[in-house]
C-alpha cells in the first residue's frame, strides 16, 4: 500500500473536508468546539482547523469562533456537496448546538428544517418566533410562525400558532 505518511495526509484532508462543509452550511461563525463535535472530529478539530487555515479556506483562532475564509469559499463547497451530505451537516450542526445550549432558538429551526426534521424545525421556529414577539421584531415572528405552520404535523398546533400569528 502506499507510504505511511500519504494515508495520514489523506486522513488529514478527510477530516478537513468534514469541518470545511460543516462550516459552509452552518452560514455564519461557529464555536470550534461545536464544529468540531458535528464534523466528528473531536480533538482532532484543530488539526483539521490548521490544514484549512494554510490553505486559506478557514480563519479563526483555536478554541475560538471560525468561519470559512469568504463566502466564495462556503458557495463553492455547497455547490461541491450533494443533497445528502448536506442534510447531514446541518443534523449533526443542529445537534451539537442543541447539546451545547449554544444554539440561538432561529438557527436550530434553520438547521433541523435543512435536514427535514420538520418536527423539531418546528418546535425551535415557535419558540425563536415567541423570541422574536419579545423582542418587539414582529415581521421577523411572522416568519418563523409561518415556518413553524409550514413544518407542523399536527392541526391543534397549528391553530395556536395561527392564534399567534393573529396576535
Amino acid at each position: 500500500g502506499p507510504p505511511l505518511f500519504i494515508r495520514e495526509l489523506a486522513r488529514a484532508w478527510v477530516r478537513a473536508r468534514a469541518l470545511l462543509e460543516t462550516l459552509a452550511v452552518a452560514g455564519q461563525p461557529l464555536m470550534s468546539s461545536v464544529c468540531f463535535e458535528a464534523a466528528g472530529l473531536g480533538a482532532q478539530g484543530a488539526d483539521a482547523v490548521r490544514v484549512l487555515r494554510a490553505e486559506h479556506l478557514v480563519r479563526g483562532a483555536d478554541g475560538g469562533l471560525i468561519n470559512v475564509f469568504h463566502d466564495r469559499v462556503r458557495e463553492a463547497v455547497l455547490m461541491r456537496s450533494d443533497g445528502s451530505t448536506q442534510r447531514m451537516r446541518h443534523l449533526a450542526l443542529a445537534v451539537s448546538l442543541e447539546r451545547s445550549s449554544r444554539g440561538a432558538f432561529e438557527d436550530l429551526a434553520r438547521h433541523f428544517d435543512a435536514a427535514d426534521e420538520r418536527d423539531r424545525a418546528a418546535r425551535y421556529a415557535v419558540r425563536a418566533g415567541d423570541a422574536a414577539v419579545q423582542a418587539l421584531a414582529f415581521d421577523r415572528a411572522a416568519a418563523l410562525y409561518l415556518l413553524a405552520i409550514e413544518r407542523a404535523r399536527s392541526e391543534a398546533g397549528s391553530a395556536d400558532l395561527y392564534r399567534k400569528l393573529g396576535d
